[in-house]
């Protein structure tokens, strides 16, 4: 196994925090009811088309209005609503993506929505000063890519754009199906949710060995 000289990171769910409940009683409080905001309305065609960049915010917010039944709600109450999803970045691993970022190149891969990433970056980039998107060396989205995790393109895009080699880059998920999509293209590939990669990682500066599960 060739040594980690890059690490690649998911955003939500690795980097900030997602509180799903906040958001669904954010759209209650609009008016819709819990059958039309079931737990499995996330996947939807709507919410694809809009991470992968096939449809722009405005078409978005028209077919929200139309899926939540709506009608009355205002641009600016469903970006609110749709934005309460995203809790920050807790400062403890923003301190570690600092720490990391003088060892190793830092790169971003999400899939995300333009509403969801204007957010990201206006309200959760500080660090005492910095911004955090200072210490990646690329950032990939999905949306402007128009192409979504775990489909291997979009592993491979990342590889070819940044000039970087598969087998030298972790990639950090929360989904074992973004995981497994990376491993299969030659990626090394840890799962993680929350704070859970920052001790292997820390690990990993210190030793250059990381364990990880196959």
């Amino acid at each position: 196994m060739k040594p980690i000289r890059n690490l690649l990171f998911d955003y939500g769910g690795v980097l900030c925090d997602l509180n799903w409940d906040k958001m669904i009683a954010a759209f209650r409080e609009l008016g819709c009811n819990s059958q039309a905001f079931s737990p499995d309305i996330i996947h939807d065609e709507l919410f694809r088309r809009i991470d992968r960049g096939t449809i722009g915010e405005a078409d978005f917010l028209v077919g929200l209005r139309k899926l939540l039944h709506l009608p009355n709600a205002t641009d600016t109450q469903l970006v609110r609503a749709w934005n309460s999803l995203l809790g920050g970045i807790p400062e403890q691993r923003k301190a570690a993506l600092r720490r990391l970022k003088d060892r190793y190149r830092l790169y971003l891969l999400s899939n995300v929505n333009e509403i969801h990433w204007r957010c990201c970056v206006d309200q959760f980039s500080d660090y005492r000063g910095e911004s955090m998107w200072s210490w990646f060396a690329q950032v990939f989205v999905s949306y402007k890519m128009h192409l979504e995790k775990p489909e291997p393109e979009i592993y491979l895009t990342v590889a070819r754009q940044a000039g970087i080699e598969p087998a030298e880059t972790l990639f950090i998920d929360d989904h074992e199906e973004n995981v497994e999509g990376a491993r299969a293209v030659g990626f090394q590939a840890l799962q993680a949710l929350g704070d859970a990669w920052i001790a292997p990682l820390d690990h990993l500066m210190q030793t250059d060995t990381l364990q990880i599960q196959s």
